[in-house]
């Protein structure tokens, strides 16, 4: 899990990660002379690390990594409703290479070898484009700020703001002016309420259950330290919700459910589900959750349209979606499998 994009001071942070450490050096000493910060990673999982920990405003990425890929780094990220800048490096460079970068999230695609200056060009436009649109991070915590969606089974993914709140258990109340305010949202069955630092050990047992990881193609690794600082930040994001599911019955924390990724010139997020394992599975209790924030999104927070993709092998998980009111809206192969896209409108 990863936390939200943080501009950096001077000309800006950027992290380079590539296993061949000879590219690293050549494309550091070129960003170091255009004024840039920079800092390094060799893996997949050290690109997810650094992300966290030192808040780069544009990584450059290399395809090809020990596990996960550069592709896998960017969707992930990307789901995560990380809005720093992505160029990604690759000695591939067909039109079909482009497209799936692209569809992965990344904002520039750059075929090996090509002129360093190609690549501090791109830097500076996003950089620059960053400035333009994106908003700061709030420090307010009452302030507002694609993602793999499943339904009866976990996923890693994106994730964001999370107050508690003690007043209130109406559905859908929201519980400061904000329109990105931490809600509370009651239902029959789960209670909907901003995810927080003590749900770090019930995180931990869902993102490392086999079956739940499969069945939504998640392959990112964490440490128990990243999920504990993941949750206890997850008050001070803006413009998304991270709403932990806990159910009535027993108080239980039983998994989490994330609006991510918001596009304000369409009015639309990304929503994703996750479950805490297959004791929690099959009960309804993801259903009610998936309606209650959708509601939620729609109707208090004023969005026109939620979507989401399914793996197409998880058929009980799409159908969860369609009585919550998702409709088919296309398919999609990636890195092999076929995913089903689907959306909610107001």
């Amino acid at each position: 899990m990863i936390s939200e994009h943080h501009a950096s001071s001077a000309g800006g942070r950027v992290l380079v990660v590539d296993d061949d450490p000879k590219f690293v050096d050549i494309t550091v000493r070129c960003l170091e002379r255009a004024g840039y910060e920079c800092i390094t990673g060799e893996s997949g999982d050290h690109a997810l690390w650094r992300v966290l920990g030192d808040h780069p405003d544009v990584i450059v990425l290399d395809v090809m990594m020990p596990h996960p890929s550069g592709l896998e780094v960017c969707r992930h990220l990307r789901a995560d409703g990380w809005t720093g800048g992505i160029v990604i490096v690759s000695a591939a460079n067909s039109a079909a290479d482009r497209a799936t970068a692209e569809r992965a999230g990344a904002d520039v695609y750059l075929g090996k070898p090509f002129p360093l200056a190609e690549l501090v060009a791109a830097v500076d436009e996003l950089l620059t484009r960053a400035d333009e649109i994106r908003p700061p991070v709030s420090s307010d915590e009452d302030g507002p700020r694609r993602s793999v969606g499943q339904l009866e089974v976990p996923t890693l993914a994106g994730r964001r703001p999370g107050r508690s709140t003690t007043d209130g258990r109406q559905t859908a109340r929201v519980t400061s002016g904000s329109r990105w305010s931490k809600p509370t949202l009651v239902g029959e069955h789960v209670t909907l309420r901003p995810v927080m630092v003590d749900d770090a050990d019930p995180m931990w047992e869902m993102i490392n259950d086999p079956e739940g990881n499969d069945l939504t193609a998640t392959s990112a690794t964490f440490t128990y330290e990243q999920i504990r600082d993941w949750c206890a930040g997850r008050s001070d994001a803006d413009e998304r919700l991270d709403l932990a599911i806990v159910e009535n019955a027993t108080g239980e924390y039983a998994g989490e459910a994330v609006l991510n990724g918001y596009d304000a010139r369409r009015e639309a997020v990304n929503f994703r589900i996750s479950l805490r394992g297959p004791a929690w599975y099959g009960r309804g209790l993801g259903t009610e959750a998936t309606r209650l924030i959708v509601e939620h999104g729609l109707h208090t927070i004023g969005l026109r349209t939620i979507t989401l993709s399914v793996l197409a092998r998880n058929p009980r998980a799409a159908r969860a979606y369609e009585k919550a009111r998702f409709h088919r809206t296309g398919e999609a192969i990636e890195d092999g499998e076929a995913w089903v896209q689907m959306a909610v409108t107001d």
